[in-house]
């Protein structure tokens, strides 16, 4: 059974409210929300909605429950946060995603290094398939760049990244 209290929200409107159920949440996802929507000054639901998608993809197809035989149940979770100007859901989704911006750029770092070692090497044994390397040469993969997000969401890019992470990826857009 869920506390009701009267409330004041940002906007200085008043009405009652349902509080937070951050006892349904595992300890430190609870603190995170608890503690981040104190320090950013909005309502908890900002974080731990975009928190729980993130924990979905992250876990992404790799683990499921099985609901029946045959019939696996992934972690994807779709997550909306509404609510007017000002009320830090912009602070709340930064906070969120951070790490998997930061990560994100990590992998971005690695396919760089990656690519330009391909291209090396595919020039190398490009120039040496003259002496007998075009098997070798052939077998050279062009690097996939790993993803955890994205936010191009048109038709065109969409399968590609999809198509390159089989495991799932995040899709994060601040407004919609």
């Amino acid at each position: 059974r869920m506390n009701k209290e009267k409330s004041t929200t940002r906007t200085d409107r008043s009405g009652e409210y349902t509080r937070f159920p951050y006892g349904l949440l595992p300890s430190p996802c609870a603190d995170f929300v608890r503690i981040g929507a104190d320090a950013i000054g909005c309502d908890p639901s900002l974080l731990a909605l975009p928190m729980l998608s993130a924990i979905g993809a992250a876990i992404g197809t790799k683990v499921s429950v099985q609901a029946k035989p045959g019939w696996p149940v992934f972690p994807l979770l779709w997550t909306a946060v509404v609510g007017e100007s000002g009320t830090g859901k912009t602070p709340a989704l930064s906070v969120v995603t951070k790490p998997l911006h930061d990560y994100q750029a990590a992998l971005f770092k690695k396919f760089e290094k990656e690519t330009n070692e391909y291209i090396e090497m595919a020039k190398a044994l490009k120039d040496g398939s003259r002496s007998g390397n075009l098997k070798e040469f052939k077998s050279v993969t062009r690097p996939v760049c790993a993803r955890i997000l994205f936010n191009d969401i048109t038709l065109e890019a969409v399968p590609p990244i999809l198509e390159d992470n089989p495991f799932g990826v995040l899709l994060v857009r601040d407004e919609v």
